[in-house]
């Protein structure tokens, strides 16, 4: 119930407030499931100003809900509306003061919601560190790099870094480790305005096989109306799986995934040691691009290319029994709306074979698909 960011080792309405540093301490001591409500006194937003990095998230399930505070409103426009999102968020934690820091760091599994992070050098949210992940995670309704209008640019370094870990059972999608987004309209996101060109908006680096991973229904590189550019300075999305036939479960659906400086969308082999290169998977894992507006509006016919290719895949061999779609062969009704500026909409290179790229709708370049990353040849 306190914007200010002092830790007396009381969190209680008394003795100064509990602030939001004051919370995440008490919860982890407490260990068990726990919720961080806000109370803040006033109206309007109610601005966090971390004066260092805020404590590592380990309690075993923690919930950090914005949309308890007086005022905030999820959303309730879905991912297939052209209309922008009509979320009101009144909790905005601005990293400005806080050093070289990540906003928040989840070493436990949680649930983060109705919050505007931004201004952090690093990124607005680290999941996972020091090898250690208790899934699951869930990062739904937030809006990362502006401020809690969902149109201010307040960038952090990058938005979202995953480093995901098995929960032990078997990879289903149902039971997704790590969820970005969701396929409701209450869980969506905006990503906008990162700093840093080297890294992507949103990095799900897999750290062991038996995973499952679902980005849904985000606004990636615009602001809240979906068609006016706020590009991240690096790639949009980038997924890579532990090794090139070790591919984990994953669906990245319902996106809008635009004005990003490099890719769109990025698949590659990311040679976790740990897993064999020339493994057999033991299940066959179903991977989703589906019903994605990549260098589109959310309307979808605003022009918002990425800086470079839409999707780009990465020495993945796809192999028998993977359950690969991205796209629709068959109805039409699931495929990605793919644009760029010039160059290839989708370029396979590396080691990258067995990789099928169903039908699509491809718009703004000569080439569809460029086999080889070479430009235009015969093998295309």
């Amino acid at each position: 119930n306190s914007n200010a960011d002092g830790d007396d080792g009381l969190c209680s309405p008394s003795a100064g407030g509990c602030t939001l540093r004051e919370a995440i301490i008490a919860a982890n001591i407490a260990g068990g499931r726990s919720q961080i409500i806000f109370a803040i006194p006033g109206i309007g937003v109610q601005t966090i100003r971390p004066l260092s990095p805020l404590p590592t998230v380990t309690a075993r399930s923690m919930e950090i809900d914005g949309y308890t505070q007086l005022g905030a409103r999820r959303n309730t426009v879905g991912a297939s509306s052209d209309e922008p999102l009509n979320t009101v968020i009144t909790i905005e934690i601005d990293g400005g003061l806080a050093g070289a820091a990540n906003g928040l760091k989840l070493c436990g599994a949680a649930t983060v919601r109705g919050l505007a992070i931004g201004g952090f050098p690093l990124a607005a949210i680290l999941a996972g560190c020091d090898g250690s992940f208790n899934p699951p995670i869930r990062i739904q309704g937030n809006f990362i790099g502006t401020s809690a209008d969902g149109i201010t640019p307040r960038g952090n370094g990058r938005g979202i870094l995953a480093l995901p870990r098995s929960d032990g059972g078997a990879p289903t999608l149902a039971d997704a480790e790590l969820d970005i987004g969701g396929d409701v309209s209450i869980d969506r996101n905006l990503i906008a305005a990162s700093t840093d060109a080297a890294v992507p908006a949103v990095q799900v680096i897999a750290s062991s096989l038996s995973l499952a991973v679902r980005i849904r229904g985000n606004l990636i590189g615009t602001d809240r109306s979906g068609v006016r550019a706020l590009g991240n300075a690096g790639p949009g999305i980038e997924l890579r799986h532990p090794q090139r036939r070790c591919l984990i479960a994953s669906t990245i659906t319902d996106n809008v995934i635009a004005a990003n400086g490099g890719d769109g969308v990025r698949i590659l082999n990311g040679n976790l040691a740990s897993v064999p290169p020339l493994c057999t998977p033991g299940l066959p894992q179903l991977n989703e691009l589906l019903r994605n507006r990549i260098g589109r509006g959310a309307d979808p016919v605003t022009s918002l290319p990425n800086a470079a290719a839409a999707l780009r895949v990465i020495d993945i061999d796809a192999g028998a029994g993977q359950g690969i779609r991205y796209g629709d062969a068959f109805f039409n009704r699931d495929i990605n709306l793919l644009h760029v500026a010039d160059g290839a909409t989708v370029v396979v290179e590396g080691a990258a074979t067995r990789f099928p790229i169903e039908p699509n709708q491809y718009s703004g370049a000569a080439l569809a698909v460029d086999l080889g990353a070479d430009g235009a040849s015969p093998n295309d």
